[in-house]
């Protein structure tokens, strides 16, 4: 494998994992019984900020 698709595939894999901390901080927030305004904003936070640790996991690991 070229060094691009391995880099390819840990950010595909960085984004995936945000994107279910994404949705399970957007649940959480409907059933706490928050407006759904609220519950989408969450979920958008939760999702950049899990990406976001999870790509610089990967840096600081070199991975990518």
């Amino acid at each position: 494998m070229s060094d691009n698709k391995v880099r390819l595939l840990f950010v595909t894999i960085a984004v995936l994992g945000g994107t279910i901390v994404g949705i399970l901080a957007g649940v959480l927030a409907i059933m706490r019984g928050d407006h759904p305004a609220t519950a989408i904003s969450e979920g958008g936070m939760g999702f950049a900020g899990a990406t976001a640790l999870i790509l610089l996991l990967f840096k600081h690991l070199r991975v990518i």
